[in-house]
């Protein structure tokens, strides 16, 4: 009797889990994301945790570091991955290489930069002072709601989650009205217990006044003053996402807080010298050529770390 060796044979369904794991443990390099880390400004979806580029479940504009990373992981030929994290955790992931870019505030230079963890690559240059944002509380003109203590136990519409005005200076204003985040009420779709988050301004202010979704809004105080005066209505709000100023009223305010980092760009000593320089190249040469790129930064440039020194240098031979 001739022994019957077994064959194994994948089924279709086998092969249809096997072969994106193969191709992933396949992939070069060049499909591993480049980490950047940032002080503020780095807005997150809560459908797309990674926030990587060119990810169809980015459902938030991720101003300014969004016009950033598209622009990035173009030049560079990678996925870029943008996060946003405190100077501790910053300087931590720098020195094990996890993370391999970060954009951090002047301040926290040099804390980031101990013990070897990084390195200065790049410095913005601003026009006059780094940019900054207040947002506005907005509630319907016939709203009960006078100020911002009436917001206990209401909906609040706020911008994009880890917008530095949007979301966490006015979590700042709302606990110094004596409203804890604890109070506000939660909506259960689509993460049951969250904050109610939208994609800008304009979305905030529109849940507000249909008064379906939330209570009151929180935008942009200078979008806010770029909207009509008169002339807006519901109906035009839902179809045409126009809005007037006269359909809101205005009842707290945020303090004014920097939009984007204000200090270096920042490599790992661990990161790779080729990609170091091809960011290097489109932060001091690309972005100073695109208009909506600057713009979205607030900026004029990007220079080298060595080339803002000897431009200092310069300038205090020739004042001396």
């Amino acid at each position: 009797m001739v022994a019957r060796t077994s064959c194994f044979r994948p089924s279709r369904a086998m092969w249809a889990t096997l072969v994106p794991v193969l191709l992933m443990g396949c992939a070069s390099q060049r499909w591993e994301p480049v980490r950047f880390a940032t002080t503020r400004g780095a807005t997150e979806s809560f459908l797309d945790p990674f926030q990587l580029q060119g990810s169809p479940l980015d459902l938030f504009s991720a101003a300014p570091f969004r016009e950033v990373q598209r622009g990035m992981g173009n030049s560079i030929g990678r996925p870029t991955q943008f996060m946003q994290l405190n100077p501790e955790q910053i300087h931590a992931h720098l020195a094990s290489g996890r993370i391999q870019f970060a954009f951090v505030d002047q301040g926290d230079e040099q804390g980031v930069c101990a013990e070897g963890a990084g390195q200065v690559i790049a410095r913005p240059v601003f026009k006059d002072q780094p940019p900054t944002c207040t947002a506005l509380f907005v509630v319907p003109t016939d709203s009960p709601i006078k100020e911002l203590s009436d917001l206990k136990g209401k909906v609040v519409a706020f911008g994009p989650p880890n917008h530095p005005a949007l979301h966490w200076a006015a979590l700042d204003a709302l606990k110094e009205a004596g409203v804890q985040e604890s109070e506000l009420r939660k909506q259960l779709v689509p993460i049951p217990g969250s904050l109610q988050f939208h994609i800008n301004s304009l979305e905030a202010a529109k849940a507000a006044l249909l008064k379906i979704e939330a209570h009151a809004g929180v935008v942009e105080e200078a979008e806010f003053m770029r909207w009509p005066e008169t002339g807006g209505n519901v109906l035009g709000n839902v179809l045409s996402l126009s809005i007037s100023r006269d359909q809101l009223r205005v009842i707290g305010r945020t303090r004014r807080v920097p939009t984007f980092p204000s200090g270096a760009v920042i490599a790992s000593r661990r990161a790779d010298s080729e990609l170091v320089e091809k960011v290097r190249a489109y932060l001091t040469r690309t972005v100073r050529t695109q208009e909506r790129l600057t713009k979205a930064l607030g900026l004029v440039r990007y220079e080298s770390a060595e080339q803002l020194e000897k431009e200092t240098a310069g300038a205090k031979t020739t004042s001396g």
